[in-house]
C-alpha cells in the first residue's frame, strides 16, 4: 500500500508539468455507440452537451463500465483551471468557460435558499502549476466533532489525508503531510481528550496524543502485520480504553486504547453503532457479495450473532447451533440442533458461507447437511466432498428432482473460504477464496423441508 502511495505523488506531480492531454479514442469509429458517445468522440466536441447527453443517457440505461466511459472520464479530467479558478478546456478557451457557468449555475439552482455553506477543508493544491478540475480536490470521507471540545473537527479525505479545525470549520490544517498515504475514510476522538485520535491510512492504524503533531502506528505485531481497510472506527461510549473497528478482513476489538486488537468475527464489516442506553447492545452491518447481514451483540462487543428479521436481502432467517464440527472417513459431518430448511418455501432464498481444510477422503463425504445423501434426489441440501478426491460440491433436492453445482480444488490442506448463494426462482452459485467457480440456473421446487 505504501508503495502505490509513492508511485500515485510521484505521478501526480510529473503530470502537474504537462498539459492535459487524452489518450487514443478508444474504438471512435464505432456506428452503434449511444450519442453521447458519438458526440464525445467528434473532432469538436461540445463538452457542455457531451455532459447533458451523458447524465440523460444513464438516467435510462444502467450503468456498466467500459472504454467508453473511462474516455469520458478521462475527458473530464483533461478540463483544467488556471490561475484565476475558470475551467479551461485543452482547445476552447470560450467554450469551456461556458461550461463552468454552467456549472456554477446549475449548483445555485438547486438550493438557491439553502442554510448550508463550504466551509472546507479545500484547495489543498492551490499552489500546484496545474490545478484540478474538481473544485478543492479535499473530497471528505469523515468529518468528527470532539465531544470535550466543540470548536474541533478533525476531517478525513478522499486524496489529501486528515485535516483539523479548531474554529468549528472556519480555517483548516493539513495533518499528514509527512505520511505516505492518500484516502482516509475512517476516524475517531477520545470522547475525553480531543489530542487523541485515531484513524486508519494506507492500511495502517495510527493514533495522535498531540492533536495531530505527530503520529503513530499502533496495534499489536500480528495486527500490525496485516493491511487493514478501515471503514469505520467506534470508541466506547463511557470506556476510553474499549475501541472497535470495522475493517475488509475483519471486526476488531480493543481494550487497551489500541495496543492491541482481537477479532471479534471474520469477513468484511461496514459499521457499528452502540446502543444509546444500553453499552452492552452493540449493533454492526457485514458486507457479502452485492448483500448485507444485520449483526447484533449482547455481551458488549465480545461476540455477535446474525439477527434482522425483515432485513434487506433476508427473506427469513433463522439460526443452527453446531452440535459437532468434525469431519473424517466415518462421514461425521455438521449436524445442528435446529433445520433452517434453506431452499424450502421458509427459506427459499440463503446464503451459506464456511471456511474448510481438507487433505484426503474416500467417496463423496457431507461435510454440511441436513439430508440423508444416499441419494442426491432426496429432500434437503449438502456441501460434500467430490469423488474425484480433490474438490467439493453443493448439491440440493426435492424429493425427485435435484441441482448439482461443483466447487473448486479442496485437498491441498490448505484454508479455504467456500460459499453457495442460492435464489429459488434464479441464479444458483458457488464460489471460493471470492472466486465463482460455477453457477446453475436450473429450479426445482421449494419442497426441500427435511422435518
Amino acid at each position: 500500500m505504501r508503495a502505490r502511495s509513492i508511485f500515485i505523488c510521484i505521478l501526480l506531480a510529473f503530470a502537474c508539468q504537462l498539459s492535459a492531454q487524452l489518450e487514443k479514442k478508444y474504438h471512435s469509429a464505432s456506428t452503434d455507440l449511444p450519442e453521447w458517445a458519438q458526440l464525445m468522440y467528434s473532432d469538436e466536441p461540445d463538452i457542455g452537451e457531451v455532459i447533458r447527453l451523458y447524465e440523460a443517457y444513464y438516467k435510462e440505461n444502467a450503468f456498466v463500465k467500459n472504454g467508453h466511459t473511462q474516455y469520458y472520464k478521462r475527458l473530464l479530467r483533461s478540463i483544467k483551471r488556471d490561475y484565476t479558478g475558470y475551467v479551461t478546456g485543452n482547445n476552447d478557451w470560450r467554450q469551456a468557460q461556458e461550461l463552468n457557468n454552467e456549472f456554477k449555475e446549475k449548483m445555485i439552482s438547486r438550493a438557491p435558499t439553502s442554510p448550508w455553506t463550504c466551509i472546507g477543508p479545500f484547495d489543498f493544491d492551490k499552489g500546484a502549476t496545474d490545478r484540478s478540475y474538481a473544485a478543492g480536490a479535499a473530497h471528505i470521507y469523515t468529518v468528527e466533532q470532539a465531544a470535550s471540545n466543540g470548536n474541533i473537527i478533525y476531517a478525513g479525505t478522499a486524496t489529501a489525508g486528515v485535516w483539523k479545525s479548531t474554529d468549528k470549520g472556519a480555517n483548516w490544517t493539513e495533518l499528514t503531510k509527512d505520511l505516505l498515504l492518500t484516502d482516509v475514510e475512517a476516524l475517531e476522538i477520545d470522547h475525553s481528550n480531543p489530542d487523541i485520535v485515531y484513524f486508519e491510512g494506507g492500511g495502517i492504524l495510527y493514533k495522535t496524543t498531540n492533536g495531530g503533531s505527530t503520529w503513530t502506528p499502533i496495534g499489536d505485531v500480528p495486527f500490525q502485520s496485516v493491511s487493514h481497510y478501515v471503514t469505520d472506527i467506534v470508541m466506547h461510549p463511557s470506556n476510553t480504553q474499549i475501541l472497535f473497528l470495522c475493517a475488509e478482513d475483519g471486526l476488531y476489538k480493543s481494550t487497551d486504547a489500541g495496543n492491541n486488537f482481537t477479532q471479534v468475527k471474520g469477513g468484511e464489516f461496514q459499521e457499528l453503532e452502540f446502543h444509546p442506553t444500553n453499552t452492552n447492545i452493540l449493533y454492526a452491518i457485514k458486507a457479502i457479495d452485492n448483500r448485507t447481514e444485520f449483526y447484533k451483540s449482547t455481551d458488549g462487543g465480545d461476540t455477535f450473532q446474525l439477527t434482522g428479521s425483515g432485513w434487506p436481502g433476508i427473506g427469513s432467517l433463522s439460526s443452527a447451533s453446531l452440535e459437532s464440527v468434525n469431519m473424517d472417513n466415518s462421514g461425521d459431518y455438521f449436524h445442528t440442533t435446529t433445520n433452517p430448511n434453506p431452499g424450502s418455501a421458509s427459506m427459499p432464498d440463503f446464503t451459506i458461507e464456511m471456511r474448510i481444510k481438507a487433505s484426503a477422503w474416500s467417496g463423496d463425504p457431507a461435510f454440511f447437511s441436513n439430508k440423508n445423501w444416499n441419494n442426491g434426489s432426496n429432500k434437503g441440501m449438502v456441501l460434500a466432498c467430490r469423488s474425484n478426491g480433490s474438490g467439493w460440491k453443493f448439491n440440493i433436492g426435492d424429493g425427485s428432482s435435484r441441482i448439482d453445482i461443483n466447487g473448486g480444488t479442496i485437498n491441498d490442506n490448505e484454508w479455504h473460504h467456500i460459499a453457495v448463494s442460492y435464489d429459488a426462482d434464479g441464479t444458483k452459485s458457488v464460489y471460493q477464496d471470492g472466486v465463482l467457480i460455477n453457477s446453475s440456473t436450473d429450479v426445482i421446487s421449494t419442497a426441500t423441508n427435511t422435518t
